[in-house]
């Protein structure tokens, strides 16, 4: 018995297949208006005005950027601040001879820092000169190092360098005790201007007089930026800042000039802040910040690096997160010298 074949199945009336052709479009057209609702209803990404940094614990340290300006590359920033609590430990002054001037500066000066034909690196610091010692003599580093204090107030460091006559002057009080620890002629080549809290007062006075000094390749500020609020308002006088706006032009402009400013975020009253100032001057030169959340409470906040230019921002509201700025001292010769 053969096996029985299936009938065909009848052919569609033509009112059915027309029926099937309308449903179909009716179902693409439906398809095509949920994709272009749902694409609107999807809201652009705003780029915000600081990026945000990876947290420390899930990324490596942000690299330096590489440019012609710097001889090497930026070494990364520190993440997060030692508890100094302002207290350093004396570690002693490793191979640094201690002098001092007529003016009251006191100078460590070490063979290996000067060159064969005399000239040196110094880190002139104001404001902290006993810390800065115990901080940057037990590194060893290629530098002399001068410090000055004059009180506890920016107004202890007004008039102390009126004049570009009375900058040269310390300069040349300076080589004089560099000369005779060393039993040789000796001239500073290259001068960063270094202040922690109060002594910012006395660069800005060095380089209101002399912007454009020769042997002036460096500024760092450690948490000792301020300002003056104009009149009746929470803005930052940024005529105020007129000296260090230039410096930091420089810096962005110059291949062998650094800039470089760090600050906390302890309150003041009455007057800019450390941090608002910091705003302020990234703002005025253009210079875009990334926030970083490192961890911790005196962690970095946010990082800004071009050319020579930078800021590194940390946390801490009190006086312990202070004077842990003194601590970064050694990462900002680091970074001046590699402006050379």
């Amino acid at each position: 018995m053969s096996p029985e074949v299936p009938k065909p199945s009848p052919a569609p009336s033509e009112r059915a297949v027309a029926f099937r052709r309308a449903r179909d479009g009716l179902l693409l057209a439906a398809c095509l208006v949920a994709v272009i609702v749902g694409l609107r209803l999807v809201p652009p990404r705003a780029a915000p005005a600081e990026a945000a940094a990876p947290a420390a614990s899930s990324a490596p340290r942000p690299p330096a950027p590489t440019t012609e300006a710097r001889g090497t590359s930026a070494p990364p920033p520190t993440l997060e601040l030692t508890p100094r609590d302002c207290f350093f430990e004396d570690r002693g002054l490793g191979d640094y001879v201690r002098a001092s001037t007529k003016s009251g500066a006191r100078v460590l000066t070490r063979d290996a820092a000067v060159g064969p034909d005399g000239a040196y690196d110094l880190v002139l610091h104001f404001h902290g000169a006993d810390p800065v010692a115990r901080i940057l003599a037990p590194e060893g580093k290629p530098v002399v190092i001068a410090g000055l204090d004059r009180g506890d107030s920016s107004r202890d460091y007004q008039g102390a360098f009126p004049t570009a006559a009375a900058f040269d002057a310390l300069l040349a009080e300076i080589d004089g005790v560099v000369s005779s620890s060393l039993g040789r002629p000796a001239r500073a080549a290259r001068v960063l201007l270094s202040s922690f809290s109060a002594g910012y007062r006395a660069s800005h006075e060095i380089l209101a007089a002399s912007p454009t000094h020769p042997s002036v390749t460096g500024v760092a500020l450690l948490d000792s930026l301020y300002a003056s609020y104009r009149g009746g308002t929470r803005e930052v006088d940024a005529d105020a800042l007129a000296p260090f706006e230039a410096a930091g032009r420089r810096a962005l402009s110059e291949p062998r000039f650094a800039f470089i400013l760090t600050h906390s975020e302890v309150a003041t009253d009455g007057y800019a802040s450390t941090a608002e100032v910091a705003t302020t001057l990234l703002d005025r030169l253009v210079v875009r910040s990334s926030l970083v959340k490192a961890g911790g409470e005196r962690g970095l906040t946010r990082t800004a690096e071009e050319r020579g230019f930078f800021v590194r921002g940390y946390g801490g509201a009190d006086k312990g997160a202070h004077c842990a700025h003194l601590g970064l001292l050694p990462e900002v010769v680091d970074l001046w010298r590699g402006t050379k």
